[in-house]
């Protein structure tokens, strides 16, 4: 007489594994990519390759568009370029993945500032300011904004504000000379 085999359920349980590793190995490297083509745009960016850095972002957003780093590093990369409307639309969507990131405020804030749409600059610079209102830019962008509307007491306020933050950054002096540009016109 001869036995009747049972299924070997083991085999079965085995190429599961086997399978779930294979994804898992996969994973783990579509991540590595992803991370290697960020850090070659910043590298590229730093060295002022910035076409090359647009590349490697663009590569990492293939990988894994789910990060917003490399939507605005891109656009860092299109706003060094002059190509403002690509940097815009970065911006945003690292805006949309990232609420909470001020630096694509206050960048697509300077774009629209630079294009005459200051309503459009006011709201990135005022967002940036709700979020974090300790940066001095934000304001001293946001009083240029004011300025170039014609909104000098705001502007004046905004300014004064940047400067009382501010205490040794970049920025110290220019906060310095348009206020001082703003309470000459005051006076008059």
């Amino acid at each position: 007489m001869t036995e009747k085999r049972k299924p070997d359920n083991r085999s079965w349980f085995k190429t599961v594994i086997i399978m779930l590793g294979l994804i898992f190995v996969l994973w783990i490297l579509e991540y590595i990519a992803f991370i290697t083509y960020f850090f070659l745009g910043v590298i590229h960016f730093h060295e002022g390759k910035f076409d090359l850095a647009i590349t490697d972002f663009t590569k990492a957003i293939q990988l894994k568009s789910q990060f917003p780093e490399p939507f605005y590093n891109r656009g860092v990369a299109y706003h060094k370029k002059g190509k403002y409307d690509l940097a815009v639309i970065d911006y945003t969507k690292a805006i949309q993945l990232k609420p909470d990131l001020i630096e694509a405020y206050i960048n697509r804030g300077v774009i629209y500032l630079n294009e005459g749409k200051f309503n459009l600059a006011i709201a990135d610079f005022t967002k940036a300011i709700q979020i974090k209102p300790n940066v001095a830019e934000a304001y001293f962008f946001r009083g240029l904004a004011y300025k170039k509307k014609g909104e000098i007491d705001k502007a004046i306020i905004d300014f004064k504000k940047a400067k009382d933050i501010d205490n040794k950054s970049k920025i110290k002096k220019k906060i310095e000379q348009e206020l001082k540009k703003l309470e000459e016109i005051v006076k008059h």
